[in-house]
This record gives structure tokens, sequence and C-alpha cells, in this order.
């Protein structure tokens, strides 16, 4: 900082002493206006910024501190309910190890709890009465005994611990993401009353767990906790705000208004640091187990669902010791297994207006889902992370830690834009992907390059917790801007994603990527083609 007054004084040393105290007056002046807003803006309109209130509570200056405590005190005295979720999760967060000048979060909540129980508020007494149940909910998640694949059965010690009766709401994203309304949230709620004893444990690295909420009004819930004791959750919740805020862009353009749906988004509580709670979707299966288990069972090859060490065994002869394929034995792979995925819509949507429909829906969620992945650099994304809703038709993408480029980092880089190949490809129908699949791309990257100063300022809740690995934060969105910029330079939007339609089905690409990825699965070859025609000449 430079600054040469206007008296006349020309001693540097002076004039910047000067400078010093008009910056500072400055940064009070700025601070008395948050202040000011913080205290006399309309509490629905506040809420809008609440996760990136949370974000940044922590701040070093005691002083901008103090402003965001304040503004979730006051949040937390006005919406309840929404309170003790917020709030349990801030006190079990873990301080950074890098940034020893910040207060923990946790000795941050207690002080708001203090804050809360001064003024009498209702939210204080609901903390207390929900504390035990929801340190309960993170020794289920710890608890290396229940960590075994298959069903289970909770111990009397986690099953009978319960909530006093309208204390604890379904953490459900319709209760949990406000609306930009006077009421931001539905009047009325569906409270949580205990668990249900049996528990379902799944068979990946994580071993995450479908536990079941009973409620007070009979019904019954799921929902699937992660322990990820290397990771930190916030970034998968940090990341399905911002796909709800994508959502709205959508929403809100009228090219697009229609396509608001295609991001399907649910709530991801971060419990504590490592500790996850995620809404379950309903009526959906893995991209995985649709493709090996149905339509290549159908087509007569049988694997998977028989017998899935077939599949295994072809996956470890096929690879070499860096854990990419062999030339031979993709090749043998990619022949064994045709693409097969658009006989799935056949097979289950036997109604033409149906059939129509899904496959309408499926088009547009893979586009704006190969859109986010493009822009927002996820990766990571096998046949195990992508579902398909068998009622809506559209796919869910899960597990969003590999973002901003990360997969390109991994020991078998990935070195693709978006997966779009193969079996995803086969599912858009005759013009694969260069028709519906490559309009809606198209339309909903314009709205979005369109807003990335709004979008970059959401991103900023990934640097201040901070949840970016590899580089620092600055640099992750400066890359998106790039992105930004090479599209605005590109001659027109058609011809830059043609490009990047051609790079992600290059099937000297897919050969180099790790075999867990099962690329094999995912290239369209001239056979699939063929097939294709047949089902549709059948239609």
């Amino acid at each position: 900082f430079f600054f040469q007054a206007e008296d006349g004084i020309r001693d540097f040393c002076l004039s910047r002493g000067l400078g010093d105290v008009y910056k500072r007056q400055a940064e009070t002046s700025v601070q008395q206006l948050i202040k000011n807003a913080i205290d006399t803006l309309e509490p629905y309109k506040l809420v809008q910024i609440v996760q990136l209130i949370i974000s940044r509570i922590d701040n070093p200056d005691p002083v901008k501190s103090r402003l965001l405590i304040d503004a979730l005190v006051r949040l937390s005295d006005t919406y309840k309910y929404q309170s003790v979720w917020w709030l349990h999760s801030l006190a079990n967060q873990e301080k950074q190890r890098d940034q020893p000048q910040k207060t923990s979060k946790s000795k941050i909540a207690d002080d708001i709890k203090s804050a809360l129980k001064s003024r009498r508020s209702e939210a204080a007494e609901l903390l207390e009465k929900t504390e035990r149940f929801y340190k309960n909910l993170l020794d289920i998640a710890r608890d290396p005994n229940i960590a075994r694949e298959g069903k289970a059965r909770l111990e009397s010690k986690y099953a009978n611990i319960g909530v006093p009766q309208q204390c604890l709401i379904l953490p459900l994203e319709s209760y949990l993401v406000p609306r930009l309304k006077e009421n931001p949230f539905p009047e009325h709620f569906v409270f949580i009353k205990g668990l249900l004893p049996e528990v379902e444990v799944y068979n990946s690295k994580e071993k995450p767990k479908r536990i079941t909420f009973q409620c007070f009004n009979g019904k019954e819930c799921s929902f699937l906790m992660k322990h990820e004791p290397k990771g930190d959750v916030r970034k998968e919740s940090r990341a399905m705000e911002l796909m709800q805020y994508l959502g709205v862009l959508l929403k809100d353009d009228k090219r697009t208004e229609y396509l608001d749906d295609a991001l399907t988004t649910y709530t991801i509580i971060p419990l504590a640091s490592r500790i996850s709670l995620i809404e379950w979707v309903g009526n959906t299966e893995t991209m995985k187990k649709i493709i090996l288990n149905t339509c290549l069972v159908n087509r007569g090859i049988e694997m998977f669902a028989r017998n899935r060490l077939i599949l295994d065994t072809e996956m470890m002869q096929a690879q070499d010791s860096s854990r990419r394929f062999t030339k031979e034995g993709y090749k043998f792979l990619r022949q064994k297994y045709p693409a097969c995925f658009f006989d799935y819509f056949f097979s289950f949507y036997p109604e033409y207006s149906t059939w129509n429909t899904i496959k309408l829906h499926y088009i547009q969620s893979v586009a704006a889902y190969s859109s986010f992945c493009f822009l927002f650099g996820l990766g990571d994304r096998h046949l195990d992370n992508i579902l398909f809703n068998k009622v809506t038709g559209r796919v869910v993408h899960v597990d969003f830690d590999c973002m901003f480029e990360k997969g390109k980092s991994l020991p078998v880089p990935e070195i693709i834009p978006f997966r779009i190949a193969y079996n995803i490809e086969h599912g858009l129908g005759a013009f694969r992907a260069y028709g519906l699949f490559k309009y809606y791309f198209i339309l909903i990257l314009q709205v979005w390059v369109k807003n990335i100063q709004n979008i970059v300022g959401v991103l900023d809740s990934f640097v201040y917790d901070p949840l970016i690995e590899r580089m620092d934060g600055g640099a992750a969105i400066k890359n998106i801007l790039n992105k930004v910029e090479r599209i605005k330079l590109s001659n027109s939007y058609e011809e830059y994603v043609t490009s990047l339609i051609e790079t992600a089905k290059s099937e000297a690409r897919l050969k180099e990527m790790f075999v867990g990825w099962m690329p094999c699965l995912l290239y369209t070859s001239d056979a699939a083609d063929d097939l294709l025609c047949v089902d549709l000449g059948g239609r």
C-alpha cells in the first residue's frame, strides 16, 4: 500500500503512516456497513448465504469473525430447526493444521450456543435435547465393528437412543436449502424419533452405511453415512451447494428454464470434518449394475450377476504393471462386451410416451453433468459413481471428492474432460453425442459462462474452508476462468464443444485410463452402431 498525503507531506515514512491510518478508517467504515446490513437485512435474505457465513466464520481477524458470528446467532434464533444441523456440524469440525491462527470452529459453536442461551432462544434448548442423538450418529459412523459388508443390526446402545418430539427435523434438501421467499422453508416438518436397528454396509473402500430414521409420523427415511478418515467431507457438501446454485441459474434463464432439474441435488450434511450424512436418492441403480446385470445378461453374456469373478479375472489379465490396459487386453474386452444401454430403454419402458420422456430426461441430465465435469474438473466418474433414476430417467452423480482437476494428479491420470463414451453415449439415441446432447451441452455452458463471476463467488467457500488439494484455491478458480476465456476466444461454442466430445471419446485416451475406471465398457465401436440401427429399425 502506498499513499501520498494531500497536505504536501513528502516524507515517505510519514506518508505511508497516514495512508495506513486512512486504510484502517476505510476498513472500519466497511465493517460498520456490514454490521448494519446484518442487523437490518431480512432473515430470509440473509439465510441464502448461511453456508458462506459458516465457511468464513473462523476468520483470523476477530472483528470480522465477530460480525459473522452475530449473523449466525441471528439466523439460528430465527430458524431454530435448521440451526440444530448447522451448529452441531460446526461444533464437530476439526481445526486445520496449517491455519493455527484461526479460532477452532468448535469453540465458535460454543460461543454461539452461549449467545443463544442468553437470548433465551428456543434454538439453544433444541441443541441440548438433540446433542446425545447427534453424538450417537458420529459413534455409529466411527464404529469399526459395523464396517462389514452386508446387512447388520445396531447394538442396543445405538438403536435405543431417541429424540424428544419436535426437536430434530429430517435433514432433507427441502427442509435445509432456503428458497428466496419470505418463508424460505416449509411451514411443516417431519421430525426424527430415532433409528431403526437395521443397517446395511456397502462394499466400497470407506464402507458407507445405510441407516434409516424412524419419524414421529410413522415415516421411515434412509440416509447414507460415510466416514472418510483421510478426506474432508465438507467438499462434497460445498459441491452440492454449487450444483444447487447452478440449477437456479438454469431456471432463471429463459433458454434453459426447463432444465433446472437436469442436475439432481440432495442433502449432504458434514456431521463432522470426516463424516457425512447423505440424503438417499430413491429409485436409483448404478450404471455399472444396470449395464452388467441387465443389458449384457439380456444379450446372453453371462457375467457379473451370476459370476463377477469372470470380469474381475479378465480385467486383471488385460492390464500392465502400471494398471493401464494392454493393447490386446483392451481390444478383447471391447469386442466381448458390446454397447447395450439403449436396450434398457426398450426393455423397461414399452410405452412410447414414457420411453420418449425417459430418454429425453436422460440426454438432458447427461449433458448437464458433462458440462459440470468439464468446467469444474470433476473426475473419478467410474460407473459406481453414476446412478440412473428408473422413474425419471435422469442420471445422478455421487462422490465429489475428485474436483478441480484432482484426477490429473492421480498415479494413472485422468485425461478426458468428461465421461460420454460407449454405453453412456449408446443411450443418447441415433445421433449420439452430436444430436440433442450437444445442443443441451452448449445451452447449459452458455448460461454458466454468462454468470461465471457469480459462480466464482459461490466457489469462494472452497477456498475459505479450505477444501482444494494440490493447488491453492485461487489457482483452482483461475483454472476455471481460463477455461471460460478459451471458450470465449474460440470461433463458436459448437466448434469448442465438438472438440471436447472428440477428446472425451478418443479411444487412444480411453486406453490410457485406469483399469478400474472400466473404459473398455465406454467405447463406441462400429458393431455398437450396427446394433443401434437394428434397435431403431425394430422400433
